[in-house]
């Protein structure tokens, strides 16, 4: 069997166990339910020149944005005990660490009524790298007014969106990684940007994009004083990429 052919078995194989893990038929004690709550969260600056920015979701719905005043303003809505985010805060030599966490249920299984989402903003003053790590669930993030100078999102099931319209300036590397579903990104026109891109199952769809060599790159890319080199691996879904003013026309 080619190395492709293997790949593609491989992923079709994995693709099996994670949705049979995620599908929550499992035998045994399930997690029991609250009365659904929100709760608000404010995290301030702190002095902080800098800051790196670590989500850890399990399950659930998340939305990211800019906007903060503060550092970050959360909300954050559940009806599941086990699943209270832990935050976490603080400030060594002028570099900030900032981590949410959701707790693990200790291997119950979820019901179909349970809910778990999470907003943030998040300040678009302060140079942040940003590490996301979601296994199941819906992700939506609107990053291009954020002061990013390094993404990473590792994003196990479901559908992923990535805006990054309305970055000018400063070099990014971004890394993008998915299991199963679909990942659309939409990138500047005015910024160069690089995409390196790579589907197990599923096609790899561009719009405002031209191959150069092994990449796909906008029209200005090599022309500007930033640049955006974005990495992306679907195990099986589709990729998008389109840059901002493509997207517009449609």
């Amino acid at each position: 069997m080619s190395s492709s052919g293997t790949r593609t078995s491989v992923l079709a194989v994995a693709a099996v166990l994670l949705l049979s893990v995620t599908s929550c038929v499992c035998v045994g004690e399930r997690v029991e339910l609250v009365d659904l709550r929100t709760e608000d969260h404010t995290v301030d600056l702190e002095g902080a020149e800098s800051v790196v920015i670590d989500i850890e979701m399990g399950l659930g719905k998340l939305t990211v944005r800019s906007g903060s005043s503060s550092l970050m303003d959360a909300e954050f809505t559940y009806n599941v005990e086990e699943w209270a985010p832990l935050v976490e805060y603080h400030v060594k030599n002028g570099r900030g660490l900032l981590t949410i966490t959701q707790p693990d249920a200790e291997g119950k299984s979820v019901s179909d009524d349970a809910t778990n989402e999470w907003e943030f903003s998040f300040s678009e003053d302060v140079p942040i790298e940003l590490d996301i790590d979601m296994g199941v669930g819906e992700a939506r993030m609107d990053l291009g007014n954020l002061t990013l100078t390094d993404l990473s999102v590792d994003h196990g099931v479901g559908d992923l969106t990535i805006n990054l319209e309305g970055r000018e300036t400063g070099d990014l590397n971004a890394s993008i990684d998915g299991g199963v579903g679909s990942i659309a990104v939409v990138v500047p026109t005015s910024v160069g940007v690089r995409v390196d891109a790579d589907t197990g199952i599923g096609a790899c769809r561009t719009n405002g994009l031209f191959k150069r060599g092994d990449a796909l790159v906008n029209s200005v890319y090599g022309e500007t004083d930033s640049t955006i080199r974005l990495s992306v691996d679907a195990g099986i879904g589709e990729i998008t990429v389109e840059t901002s003013e493509a997207a517009a026309e449609i």
